[in-house]
């Protein structure tokens, strides 16, 4: 019996062919990515679309993209690769790497519709939305009260997790797991998001704040979270070294603002409209330097749904037409 496998990636057109995937899945899949592409001799070019998972701004990071791009680029393949970066200064080292590098947020890609702001009650100061692992740094939201933790963790965490649940004030509220369609209810029980983490990816759930008209407080970190968000709602720790007292006045800060969740969000969606602006432009150089498709294939392409359904449940109707599969 044959055995059909969905790669973890979307397909955004297929005259030009062009898909996107986050690169770290690229490579996890490569040798099953790679039989795709010899099963597909059809298509002459394979545009492909990478986000990245985790930052790429430090040197280490680097030297490891440079070392993948280089084994990709010695294999005789008809795929061009295109970065779509998180952060400024992702786009200043690819750029030295791969010249096919956009500014573009993969937090653009939220579906807007998903999350609203409400009318409820802010019965908590902040609100945490991360997996309770140690690069999160949970320990530094300790001291802010009424403080709302969502995050579930796994077997090889459960020590770490138990260790700042203990720490926690009487008063704080920890859950495991909201759906997504309900995230946004206890988004808009909050005051603050937080975001604590010194290096990650774009951090989904900074925007979602955002979205929802809750304003962030962050620490400076790797991976870009504040740069898909207007400046006027984001207050950045200014320190090398954040402390649990700082962490909760900034909090009580930001709280005393009491800006409105409209502006917030409307300020929300126009930053996020401007990484969509150059997604756009990208396809359509892409559209353009192939010299295929047609102008209403063009619009289709662009219209992307949550996430471009990457590392999010699935339906089987979305697979069947936008997934790259293979059959063994």
């Amino acid at each position: 019996m044959k055995n059909r496998v969905y790669l973890p990636a979307t397909v955004l057109s297929k005259e030009p062919f062009i898909f996107i995937s986050f690169f770290e899945d690229f490579l996890n899949w490569k040798d099953d990515f790679l039989f795709w592409i010899k099963e597909n001799k059809k298509y002459n070019n394979i545009y492909a679309l990478f986000n990245f998972g985790w930052n790429y701004e430090s040197d280490d990071r680097i030297e490891f993209i440079k070392k993948e791009i280089s084994k990709l680029k010695l294999l005789d393949t008809n795929i061009k690769f295109y970065f779509l970066c998180n952060s400024l200064n992702e786009l200043h080292n690819l750029k030295e790497i791969n010249d096919n590098c956009v500014f573009c947020s993969q937090n653009a890609f939220l579906k807007e519709n998903r999350y609203l702001v409400t009318r409820q009650k802010k019965i908590y100061n902040a609100i945490y939305l991360a997996r309770l692992t140690p690069f999160k740094r949970h320990d530094l939201a300790i001291n802010v009260p009424r403080l709302l933790l969502i995050g579930s963790y796994s077997q090889k965490e459960q020590d770490y997790a138990k260790g700042i649940l203990d720490k926690l004030q009487n008063n704080a509220t920890h859950i495991s797991k909201v759906r997504g369609i309900f995230m946004f209810r206890y988004i808009n029980q909050a005051k603050v998001g937080l975001g604590l983490s010194e290096e990650e990816g774009a951090m989904y759930a900074a925007t979602e704040y955002g979205l929802c008209g809750v304003p962030l407080v962050t620490t400076r970190n790797k991976g870009g979270r504040e740069q898909s968000l207007c400046p006027d709602y984001v207050h950045i720790l200014d320190t090398a070294f954040p402390t649990p007292e700082g962490v909760a006045e900034a909090v009580e800060h930001v709280a005393k603002q009491e800006f409105s969740p409209e502006k917030v969000r409307n300020s929300t969606i126009q930053v996020l409209k401007q990484h969509r602006i150059r997604f756009e432009k990208l396809i359509r150089d892409i559209y353009t330097e192939s010299g295929q498709g047609t102008e209403k294939e063009f619009k289709k392409s662009i219209i992307f749904p949550h996430k471009f359904g990457l590392r999010c449940r699935l339906w089987p109707f979305f697979k069947y037409f936008r997934g790259m599969k293979i059959v063994h």
